[in-house]
């Protein structure tokens, strides 16, 4: 009997694993790929589904935030408390000439926070006529943005006057995250 050659005997050890890859083993993971692929798509569908069922909700609630959002015209305007302050002594000191009164001094204040809101505030002295009092008082609470006065004193003097003091404050706007 004649031996076969060893060529034929390595071919056939080589080819036997490979036939059995090709013809089992890469079928049934290939079976395996595309049902756990599958399963996988299934649940970033359910997910994105989801996600997509929430937007109603989701849009209602920014709208009904966008509506409960501050009106910035209620709070003071400046990058920060001490923009804000230099603001405000300009104004009460227009308001003060405007009514023919005269500001003896003005200073800005350094206020604490306020639950969360940044103030920024001016401490006044001025000379008024009596009559402009009310008036005065009126344009500086009663308009925008929304002041608010403290320590109030009011002296009288000469020729019908009035000497006033008082610290003089308003909100900047809550900061955004």
């Amino acid at each position: 009997m004649r031996h076969a050659s060893p060529t034929i005997a390595i071919g056939l050890l080589v080819a036997t694993p490979i036939l059995l890859w090709l013809g089992m083993v890469r079928p049934l993971v290939g079976a395996f790929d595309g049902r756990f692929g599958s399963v996988e798509t299934s649940l970033l569908l359910d997910q994105q589904q989801a996600i997509g069922a929430r937007r109603p909700g989701l849009l209602a609630e920014q709208e009904v935030l966008r509506g409960a959002a501050p009106d910035l015209a209620e709070f003071l305007t400046g990058a920060n408390p001490s923009l804000a302050a230099a603001a405000l002594q300009s104004r009460l000191t227009s308001l003060i000439k405007a009514s023919g009164g005269s500001v003896t001094s003005t200073e800005a204040l350094v206020l604490p926070d306020e639950e969360g809101f940044r103030r920024a505030g001016v401490r006044s002295k001025m000379t008024i006529q009596q009559d402009i009092l009310p008036v005065l008082l009126a344009a500086i609470e009663g308009g925008r943005p929304q002041l608010f006065l403290s320590a109030l004193s009011i002296k009288v003097a000469p020729n019908n006057a009035l000497s006033l003091s008082f610290d003089m404050f308003g909100y900047l706007p809550p900061e955004l995250p």
